[in-house]
């Protein structure tokens, strides 16, 4: 897929095929596009000062980022670059699930206020759900939703995928360790100390 100016956003054709190369697999480094693009490295990187002003973004990286996702979103069959109005890239450092007697309480209760606030924000993965599941799991989670969105309603509760809460990656004797244990392979919940 190429970026159109016209179309997916207001750089020039000079800037859309530096970010078309970022987009084609070649390094950020300004050295090694200079070079692919026979420019110097500081009009390297005075463009992608420009492409980040231009598209109103942080710094390249978050440039390539967007153009990346309006790629993605067109060969998914999705949506066409010009569909993308606008785009911005969420950074969410050391976010991790912490699992206390009351997580599933409040994660249901933002899901539940999302849900009816925001129809069409369909959470996903680890991060989005705020929930710790392996990678197939939250793969899975984005394969439903995607199926959820095409479909146009919520056939699959993407919520429901790793209910169960069980790890398939243990270390040896886990397999064993599972068969005895009695909280059925649920998550094991940290309990307060009482004094």
């Amino acid at each position: 897929m190429k970026l159109d100016p016209k179309t997916a956003c207001p750089l020039s054709p000079a800037l859309v095929r530096l970010l078309q190369s970022c987009l084609d697999g070649r390094s950020t480094c300004d050295k090694n596009l200079a070079e692919c693009l026979f420019l110097s490295p500081e009009t390297v990187h005075t463009e992608f000062k420009l492409i980040a002003q231009r598209l109103d973004t942080h710094d390249r990286f978050e440039a390539v980022m967007i153009a990346l996702a309006k790629k993605e979103l067109a060969t998914l069959g999705m949506a066409a670059p010009s569909d993308v109005l606008d785009g911005c890239v969420v950074r969410q450092p050391k976010a991790y699930p912490v699992y206390d007697a009351d997580y599933a309480v409040h994660v249901e209760t933002i899901r539940r206020e999302l849900e009816a606030r925001f129809p069409t924000l369909h959470l996903m993965g680890r991060n989005g759900m705020h929930k710790y599941n392996n990678q197939d799991h939250a793969m899975m989670t984005a394969m439903l939703t995607v199926e959820n969105i095409l479909t146009g309603s919520r056939a699959y509760d993407v919520w429901k995928v790793n209910g169960d809460a069980e790890y398939h990656e243990g270390r040896p004797g886990d397999a064993d360790d599972a068969k005895t244990r009695s909280d059925g392979g649920l998550r094991a919940v940290p309990a307060r100390v009482r004094p």
